[in-house]
């Protein structure tokens, strides 16, 4: 009896053992799980697909955000989309599974907003940036980037005193529907008209024909926005035919790529953009980007890599002192000081930031001021 007493003992000691064990390390493992992510910022990028490339300034300026910050209090992960919201979803599902991350970067329109909502969800904060105003209607959203009206109006009030009538062919997407909204409201006047206004899709358009319609009542100016090949098509299909009017656009048209492709084509569109984007900018902190960019990369500096960057930089903040990335936080330290200049938070989670009318003059950007204008 006393040796049946003692295995039984033995018997439920083991299986106790077991069972704390098993609960030990599935506290562990949620305690890993927990942790791993805490200090990550996660990027949401597409990496691959159609529009992929834009993904190399964004890379470019986490890498330099890197190279000036060695001992940050964040970690960076990229997520690639693969150019597809249901790719998106599931690799941040997968993310959030091994814990929250401190916060999530979302680059630009085309999966801002069901990132920032999946996000929002998991009460994780959302820094977008070439994003349109859709995503401020999500609380737990900060924008680093030049609000939309502060994007187009200076240009609006630059045509309205120049030119009487007004031509508009833009992508059929939110963020240019959104810019073309505010020309629209700004450049309307009792002696200004818009006398078209046409759309195109990211591919498979007959530019050819769009733009011979475009330029039928011969408008003084045109406005064109939106992304992808048929994009640039416009502006070349424009500049073939000679067109003697005024061509401008939104900072879509800021791609140094593309611009050394126009060649002459390029010269003489006004289009708004970043100061650091100006050729030979006098600005300190943008002269160390851009030598840095030269050096590493042989390529100029482009404002979206200005943007991640800054993006990074204002989180790296917020971790050092030990504070939330969250609207309350943000408008608590009102501003930043970034590359290009002093970066304003406002309440609605939107920012001021500096932004201005630029010009190609002989295969260089210059600002629109200095050409006398």
């Amino acid at each position: 009896m006393s040796k049946l007493n003692w295995k039984s003992i033995v018997g439920w000691g083991v299986a106790i053992a077991v069972i704390f064990g098993i609960v030990g390390y599935n506290a562990y493992q949620a305690k890993q799980k927990s942790s791993s992510n805490k200090n990550t910022v996660l990027v949401v990028l597409p990496m691959t697909g159609n529009i992929s490339v834009w993904s190399d300034y964004f890379t470019r300026g986490i890498e330099y955000f890197k190279a000036k910050h060695p001992n940050s209090k964040i970690q960076v992960k990229i997520l690639d989309t693969q150019s597809n919201n249901m790719t998106m979803i599931s690799g941040l599902q997968q993310e959030f599974m091994w814990g929250k991350p401190y916060a999530l970067v979302v680059p630009f329109s085309p999966y801002a907003v069901p990132a920032a909502a999946f996000a929002a969800k998991e009460n994780v904060y959302t820094i977008g940036m070439a994003c349109s105003n859709k995503i401020l209607e999500n609380e737990t959203v900060q924008r680093v980037y030049v609000s939309s009206y502060d994007g187009i109006k200076p240009l609006a009030d630059y045509l309205k005193k120049r030119h009487k009538t007004l031509a508009i062919l833009h992508g059929n997407d939110e963020g240019s529907i959104s810019d073309v909204d505010i020309m629209v409201k700004e450049y309307k006047t009792a002696d200004n008209e818009i006398i078209a206004r046409d759309t195109f899709e990211i591919s498979n358009n007959d530019i050819h024909t769009m733009v011979h319609k475009l330029l039928k009542d011969n408008p003084e100016a045109i406005f064109t926005e939106g992304y992808g090949k048929d994009y640039w098509k416009i502006i070349s299909e424009l500049k073939s035919l000679n067109y003697p009017g005024v061509i401008t656009s939104n900072m879509a048209f800021n791609d140094q790529e593309q611009i050394k492709n126009l060649g002459p084509h390029a010269e003489g569109v006004i289009f708004m953009g970043s100061p650091a984007d100006v050729s030979n900018s006098n600005i300190p902190a943008v002269q160390e980007m851009s030598k840095f960019f030269n050096e590493k990369y042989g390529k100029p500096l482009h404002y979206l890599s200005v943007l991640i960057y800054e993006a990074l930089a204002i989180l790296d903040e917020t971790a050092r002192k030990g504070l939330p990335p969250s609207r309350d936080t943000f408008e608590k330290m009102k501003t930043f000081d970034g590359i290009v200049g002093t970066l304003q938070f406002l309440p609605n989670g939107d920012m001021k930031y500096p932004w201005i009318p630029i010009t190609i003059k002989d295969g260089k950007i210059v600002p629109i001021e200095s050409e006398g204008q």
